[in-house]
């Protein structure tokens, strides 16, 4: 009887990295396709920062394996995708933001279609104020404080 509890008691607990994989998974992606509606395709985009609290937790072969088409840096130049959506996965810093409204400066031909903006930690209001500008929050669907700006090791 006291081996069923032991067993028990260690398929209901759950380790950092898979609450962390679940938040990526599921909190992030998940919700950002269920927004997005049907016929979403969804891209990734990170910083510097932020794909390395992925890569601490997951392959980019997991996250690829979840639907998402192609995940791209920030930092670097990308192909204009007006027909997809992006995930934003992003540290909450001037450049980030800069970035990001950069993506979308250009209205008749904005980097990508929709966008959800998650935060690795808490985004002061001065920075989320230079993200709020007309022509990305009518393209805007989640931003989120996401609370994850730490990485795994084994």
């Amino acid at each position: 009887m006291k081996k069923q509890n032991t067993i028990k008691q260690e398929e209901d607990e759950e380790t950092l990295q898979s609450l962390s994989v679940n938040r990526i998974l599921m909190d992030m992606i998940e919700e950002s396709r269920n927004k997005g509606g049907d016929e979403t395709v969804l891209l990734m985009v990170v910083d510097a920062n932020t794909v390395k609290i992925i890569s601490s937790c997951l392959k980019m072969s997991d996250i690829l394996g979840t639907g998402i088409i192609s995940i791209e840096k920030l930092e670097l130049k990308r192909a204009t995708l007006p027909n997809f959506q992006a995930v934003y996965f992003v540290s909450p810093t001037k450049e980030s933001i800069d970035r990001i409204v950069a993506d979308y400066s250009n209205e008749s031909a904005p980097q990508y279609n929709k966008l959800h903006v998650f935060f690795s930690s808490f985004c002061p209001q001065e920075l989320l104020e230079e993200l709020v500008t007309p022509s990305i929050l009518k393209r805007m669907i989640t931003c989120k404080q996401f609370n994850m700006s730490y990485m795994l090791k084994d």
